[in-house]
């Protein structure tokens, strides 16, 4: 149970419905013969296909099933048939089992056209360098009624091999282990108790760990290593929906490859907890994964457009140069997107031309912040110029560049650019006020906000406390929906924030700087306001811990209140993602306090 390996394009997020599709739809549907049994419906969120549909013989006996994406042919794209799609979304070919097709439908001459899109011919494109594909159809591909599509499509089912994360692990598992069918053992009920409670969690509460790591997995099975009142050594091994196969195995224990699958060995004194606690035990499987993806970065950030902000702009304006873009306050999103996957890769394989001599594109990685401290060398105004001359001529996408620095993550880096192209906003402004005072306006300097005017300070920190619970909230939303209820933040729909710029300028960041208020209000969107320490508009008690407090004529109950530094404003002073990575460690915290009172006990030093 792993994730996808760097530099590979990841299927894409969820997006918008599209009618017009829909009526696409219909058009296709109205060429299927009986034995073609359609489930397609474009108006499912579901962002890499369609639905699927299945082929039955006469009889209306299941042969099999086909993933489809369905897409409009255009009538500038109809001689010969094509049509240009986002990569992400071929990508699904990687984690589906089933034969996923690409379907274009010409709905004025009541055609459609069709494509085997497989993980191989994906890789032979080129496609992790691309960020879109005109894929051309074959013009023998056609579906209309007289054409032999269907006979095709059963061949396409019974070649499709199968290919998931550790496919051929797995494959050996199965060989290596027998499966328990028709014996009656008295563990095998508490081992479906665990099963059928993990299966329940992925399907409800934690559906993102399913959706994003395991889209075309069933349900998992018990691979049983070592299983006794006392221990227990185990995997599981993913089912897959067109698959019947056991869902409790015996696995040879002397196979060393069975950690490569994840397994997880309990022993000690507090025995083994699916014969103690079967149900409980289920949350202890599900805290790994949650924590994985997490750690990942691999969760569904649609409507987290600063978190996006905040992690992009940093990027862009210290490699603005080799973005081929002008450094700016402001930066438009299109600009960026052409900055990133053509002008720097045509850059960079400039650059690096006598390595990939020997090497292919991807193969090199290249550490960009060494290219800043050499802008000046003559050869690297020819480069910029084959850069700029070949970003505006080539049709396509370059092959793109396997690239890393200090302060980005490539994959993520991809993942919140593809947010802010999907979000309706053009641009984007730093999140974050600069530096707006001078060393010659200081003289000597004692901290880092000498640099900044009172204003620039508060600015920093209004920043910060209004994205940090909105974009929170839209995280946990997004992803654990059915779990909003069990978290307590945000504490109400009113938070007044305390900015206190003298003790911040005095050098007592790691003290009382900043004040939270969380007062009560039932108000439908989250209020938040800012004032310093010594505004009038607040009481003369602020600096204690309060029940109540009076604001602006009234009188509310405070719910909630804390005291920090100004170490979170520091980190955006510095450069860094203080908002991005903060709200990732509170949803982290909060989904492991919550399966801490869910899941078995587990002993320390009873596990290995």
């Amino acid at each position: 149970m792993t994730g996808q390996d760097d530099g590979r394009v990841s299927p894409a997020s969820y997006p918008d419905s599209d009618t017009d599709e829909q009526a696409t739809i219909e058009v296709l549907e109205q060429l299927f013969p009986d034995e073609i049994k359609s489930h397609i419906d474009s108006r499912d969120k579901v962002p890499n296909h369609d639905g699927h549909i299945e082929l039955v013989d006469s009889d209306g006996t299941p042969i099999g099933r086909i993933v489809v994406q369905v897409k409009k042919l255009p009538d500038e794209m109809r001689d010969p048939p094509r049509k240009q799609v986002e990569t992400k979304h071929l990508a699904y070919c990687r984690t589906v089992t089933d034969p996923f097709v690409l379907i274009a439908v010409d709905v004025d001459h009541e055609v459609g056209y069709w494509k085997h899109i497989t993980s191989e011919w994906f890789e032979e494109e080129n496609l992790d360098s691309q960020k879109s594909k005109t894929v051309p159809f074959d013009e023998e591909n056609k579906i209309a009624e007289e054409s032999g599509y269907r006979n095709d499509w059963i061949q396409v089912i019974e070649d499709t091999k199968k290919r998931i994360e550790n496919y051929d692990e797995y494959e050996e598992l199965r060989k290596r282990a027998n499966p328990a069918i028709g014996k009656s053992e008295e563990r095998f009920e508490n081992i479906h108790r665990f099963l059928d409670k993990l299966h329940n969690l992925l399907n409800t509460d934690f559906q993102t760990i399913k959706e994003n790591q395991y889209p075309s997995v069933w349900k998992f099975g018990f691979g049983s290593i070592d299983y006794g009142v006392e221990s227990l050594h185990y995997t599981l091994y993913p089912i897959e929906s067109d698959e019947n196969d056991a869902q409790i195995r015996d696995v040879d224990p002397d196979w060393e490859e069975i950690h490569r699958l994840g397994a997880s060995r309990r022993r000690g004194v507090a025995g083994n907890p699916i014969e103690r606690e079967p149900e409980r035990f289920a949350y202890n499987a599900i805290k790994k994964e949650v924590e994985k993806q997490i750690e990942d970065r691999n969760l569904n950030y649609s409507s987290c457009t600063f978190l996006a902000e905040e992690y992009v702009y940093p990027f862009v304006h210290k490699y603005a140069s080799l973005l081929g873009i002008q450094r700016s306050s402001e930066y438009e999103i299109s600009d960026i997107r052409e900055g990133y996957y053509r002008y720097l890769q045509f850059w960079l394989t400039e650059e690096i031309r006598g390595l990939l001599q020997d090497h292919s594109i991807g193969e090199v990685g290249v550490h960009l912040e060494g290219y800043l401290d050499r802008e000046e060398e003559p050869r690297f105004a020819r480069i910029h110029e084959s850069a700029q001359e070949q970003t505006q001529e080539a049709s396509n996408d370059p092959p793109k560049h396997r690239i890393h620095g200090p302060n980005f993550d490539q994959e993520i880096l991809e993942r919140m650019l593809d947010v802010l192209e999907d979000s309706p906003q053009a641009t984007i402004t730093k999140p974050y006020a600069e530096r707006d005072r001078t060393r010659d306006d200081v003289g000597s300097t004692d901290t880092i906000w000498d640099f900044y005017t009172d204003e620039a300070i508060v600015k920093n920190a209004e920043s910060y406390y209004t994205n940090y619970p909105k974009e929170y909230q839209r995280l946990l939303t997004q992803n654990f929906e059915s779990l909003e209820s069990e978290f307590s933040y945000p504490h109400t729909g009113f938070l007044l924030v305390v900015v206190d710029v003298e003790n911040i300028r005095a050098g007592l960041g790691g003290g009382w700087c900043i004040r939270q208020f969380w007062l009560e209000d039932d108000g439908d969107e989250l209020r938040i306001e800012f004032h310093r320490a010594n505004d009038t508009e607040l009481p003369k008690d602020i600096h204690q811990h309060i029940d109540t407090l009076e604001y602006d004529g009234e009188e509310y109950q405070v719910v909630a209140q804390s005291v920090g530094s100004d170490h979170k404003i520091m980190d955006a002073a510095r450069g860094e993602k203080p908002v991005f990575e903060d709200v990732h460690e509170e949803l982290n915290r909060d989904l492991e306090s919550y399966l801490r009172e869910k899941e078995a006990d587990i002993i320390p030093g009873a596990m290995r």
